[in-house]
């Protein structure tokens, strides 16, 4: 997967989960700095330097859809939003 490609798969998880990418990289302890030079193609990350960023990142990302699925998954049934017919 090329570089821009795999940061804009990380950009669209985020968006599903209501947040940026930025703030991803912030909560993973990333540099969305770099992530951004390399996505507009101001600079070119080692495979070793784009793996270790962008790792970390990925990592918080399925984190922070399985605290979503489990949240979502604990919710209590509430009553229905019509009465019955």
């Amino acid at each position: 997967m090329q570089v821009a490609d795999r940061i804009s798969a990380l950009e669209r998880r985020a968006a599903t989960l209501n947040l940026t990418l930025w703030r991803v990289c912030q909560l993973a302890g990333a540099d969305y700095g770099n992530i951004s030079r390399w996505k507009r193609g101001l600079a070119s990350p080692t495979l070793r330097t784009f793996d270790g960023t962008l790792g970390p990142v990925e990592a918080k990302m399925d984190e922070l859809e399985s605290e979503m699925i489990a949240a979502l998954s604990e919710r209590p049934a509430g009553p229905p939003s019509r009465p019955a017919a």
